[in-house]
């Protein structure tokens, strides 16, 4: 038979129980909304890195076509390329520079003096 000793320990488990399950329920609960505040600064950081993925390609595409512009000015100017001038590509360089509007931000007086 059981006895009242064994229901009041049987009693004193499930409040224990009780207990535990209630305080991981809140525990729980302050988790997801962490996980949600982290998820969306992960969004929000994505966000960011594509938009310096898209700056960094458009600063590498004008590297890569201020070097390409120099290579043919510096086959125009060499002493090799003197009788050879004429050729299409360094034409296209030169009308390529007549053709630039002036920026006012490029001028000499925006131009920092690093020698």
């Amino acid at each position: 038979m059981i006895s009242v000793e064994q229901i009041h320990q049987l009693e004193n488990g499930v409040k224990q129980a009780v207990e535990v399950i209630n305080s991981l329920k809140e525990e729980n609960g302050l988790l997801k909304n962490k996980l949600s505040g982290y998820e969306k600064r992960i969004e929000e950081l994505e966000v960011l890195i594509n938009s310096f993925k898209e700056d960094q390609s458009s600063i590498e595409d004008g590297i890569i076509n201020a070097l390409h512009q120099l290579d043919v000015l510096e086959d125009m100017l060499s002493p090799e390329s003197a009788e050879g001038s004429d050729s299409p590509e360094a034409q296209d360089a030169v009308d390529d520079t007549e053709n630039e509007t002036p920026d006012p931000e490029k001028s000499p007086e925006n131009e920092l003096d690093i020698f």
